[in-house]
């Protein structure tokens, strides 16, 4: 596979996750979302979606549709160092067969990073 190729297959990847997250946050809470990708390329598309022309637009797109459900919605670009919880829980799901919601518990591989990240949150 070309590294173009692989590129886009992740970043469709990423928007793919962005798109399920906000689905989620609009069916369980009435509250604000925030939005966090190490993919600075989904991130520039969901804040400036009129400017780009992603390969990865009708994701993005949809994605947008359902950020416009929510009361607010922010897209940051966040580090892959800042972004322990969900980079744990990527490299959990390629070893699943099966796809994984956790309501009110967390795996236990991410229990004391989402600790952290809440507490650092908090201060």
């Amino acid at each position: 596979m070309q590294a173009s190729s692989t590129k886009r297959c992740k970043e469709e990847v990423e928007a793919l996750a962005c798109k399920e997250g906000l689905s989620l946050a609009h069916e369980w809470t009435v509250w604000p979302a925030i939005v966090e990708s190490d993919c600075s390329s989904v991130i520039k598309s969901l804040n400036q979606p009129k400017t780009q022309r992603s390969p990865s637009m009708f994701t993005i797109q949809e994605a947008l549709e359902e950020a416009r459900k929510l009361p607010s919605v922010v897209f940051l670009h966040t580090g892959r160092e800042f972004n322990l919880v969900a980079h744990t829980l990527a490299q959990l799901a390629r070893h699943l067969s099966h796809s994984a919601v956790w309501c009110n518990r967390f795996p236990f591989c991410v229990e004391q990073l989402v600790a952290r990240d809440v507490n650092s949150h908090a201060s």
